[in-house]
């Protein structure tokens, strides 16, 4: 849509024209996809997952990307959190807990090796 469009922010959820989709919507939505497919799936005899709702895919998000080992500003800036250590309150212990990896970084800083 060229500068017709209206997301200047890079929301997840837009209109096709950029504007911001009200969350009551979202959550409405992703609702009804999962009574939809749960369904589907019932009358398939195939395992039913947990109902979920829109926020935990947000703290999926999150976790992923801190085990993949992105920093936590980067994380914190994606989640919006303006300061980082509420991303580390909340997150601190998915982050991985390496020593190993410290030392050799530290070993190899220090003696080149």
């Amino acid at each position: 849509m060229g500068p017709a469009y209206a997301d200047r922010e890079g929301l997840v959820f837009t209109w096709e024209d950029g504007r911001p989709v009200m969350p009551d919507y979202i959550t409405k939505a992703f609702d009804s996809l999962q009574t939809s497919l749960r369904k589907t799936l019932e009358a398939a005899s195939e395992p039913v997952f947990p109902r979920l709702v829109v926020h935990e895919l947000r703290h999926t998000h999150a976790t992923l990307l801190l085990r993949a080992g992105v920093p936590v500003h980067i994380v914190a800036k994606r989640l919006g959190h303006k300061d980082p250590s509420v991303t580390l309150n909340v997150y601190a212990d998915v982050i991985p807990d390496d020593d190993t990896s410290a030392v050799d970084i530290f070993r190899k800083a220090v003696w080149g090796a």
